[in-house]
């Protein structure tokens, strides 16, 4: 019967570590988004202000990767409507490290964005976005 409930016991606790693990992810994207959306708001952009975003949520890897593109991968755009770009809600993906950024677009479709994750030293960064 202990062993029952010391099973049940450790069975919530890894339960609800995991939820944890995934709140602060979803937390983190969703920190990003609304930043980087107030940011690309803006009549007057301040590039300054947005790389430091990008630096401090995005790996140097990835950086790297979309240094020469002619659209906004985080929105995956060149233009957007502010009021439907604001109701975005982040997702859970396929695994642990991935996780999908959706807003919609019109009444009926709604833009749906796959980002993965990679943790270093204790922190995540936005590693892959397609």
């Amino acid at each position: 019967m202990r062993l029952i409930l010391f099973i049940a016991i450790l069975s919530v606790v890894f339960i609800q570590c995991n939820i944890a693990k995934t709140d602060e992810k979803i937390e983190f994207l969703e920190s990003f988004y609304e930043l980087y959306i107030d940011e690309i708001s803006q009549k007057n952009m301040d590039i300054e202000k947005l790389d430091s975003l990008k630096i401090h949520y995005c790996s140097q890897k990835f950086l790297d990767n979309i240094k020469n593109i002619d659209y906004n991968p985080f929105i995956d755009a060149q233009d957007f409507y502010e009021p439907n770009l604001r109701r975005f809600r982040i997702e859970e993906g396929s695994d642990s490290l991935s996780y999908e950024m959706k807003y919609p677009i019109t009444d009926v479709l709604e833009k749906v964005i796959f980002i993965r994750l990679i943790q270093i030293n204790g922190r995540y960064f936005i590693n892959e976005i397609r």
